[in-house]
């Protein structure tokens, strides 16, 4: 789990990020971020696992419980000063681990080319 600080947890991060944030399709997610101009800090991250895309509280728990934890171990690799918001799809409960994370590891070099 992500420390407290580095989690969006405001509506107004959310829908801002939402709003003027830029879409990247992944194999098992969506992702918006954002540098917002008047944000200076810590990358901020949240996830969104809804009850449309997941039936059962048990598959948005899971869901959530994965990419928590991929992005808790890659989270030295994000630059400062961006706000993400992950939209896990159904079919990451069919994937496994590795291969949800090296599909992270796909978008986020997408993003953040060094």
């Amino acid at each position: 789990m992500l420390k407290k600080q580095n989690r969006l947890s405001k509506k107004f991060e959310f829908h801002v990020t939402k709003k003027y944030g830029t879409k990247i399709n992944g194999e098992n997610f969506y992702l918006y971020f954002l540098k917002p101009k008047n944000y200076i800090g810590l990358t901020k991250i949240g996830l969104v696992s809804s009850s449309k895309t997941f039936d059962t509280s048990v598959k948005r728990n899971r869901v959530k419980r994965i990419f928590r934890e991929i992005f808790r171990k890659k989270f030295d690799t994000i630059p400062n000063d961006f706000w993400i918001i992950v939209y896990p799809t159904k079919n990451c409960l069919d994937n496994k681990y590795e291969k949800i994370s090296a599909d992270v590891d796909y978008v986020l070099s997408k993003i953040f080319v060094a």
